[in-house]
């Protein structure tokens, strides 16, 4: 039998980190360019939370607990179940280019 114990723990790994860039994220960030959606991935994941927010999807990759959208309100995507909503300069932390938005 597996124990569940790693999946956790990088799971709990995973939301501290997203919570940490939440936090210190301008507001003003959020209302330019696309959107990093963290989502459940019940009920049509990401893709169903963006689409009932009333934004669209930008580019071809998704995540299963993200994607990239513009089109809607951070608010709105809340609203409709986003886990988290981070502006575009959340890009530049989590792939590490190093480039100011």
């Amino acid at each position: 039998m597996t124990s569940a114990f790693p999946l956790i723990s990088l799971l709990l790994v995973t939301c501290i980190g997203l919570m940490s860039v939440g936090l210190f994220q301008s507001a003003s960030d959020l209302g330019r360019g696309p959107l990093v959606v963290v989502a459940p991935p019940w009920h049509g994941g990401p893709a169903a939370i963006v689409a009932a927010a009333g934004g669209r999807i930008v580019g071809l990759d998704q995540a299963p607990l993200s994607v990239l959208a513009d089109g809607a309100s951070a608010e709105a995507l809340r609203e409709a179940g986003a886990w988290f909503v981070l502006g575009s300069s959340a890009l530049n932390f989590f792939c590490g280019t190093g480039a100011d938005t």
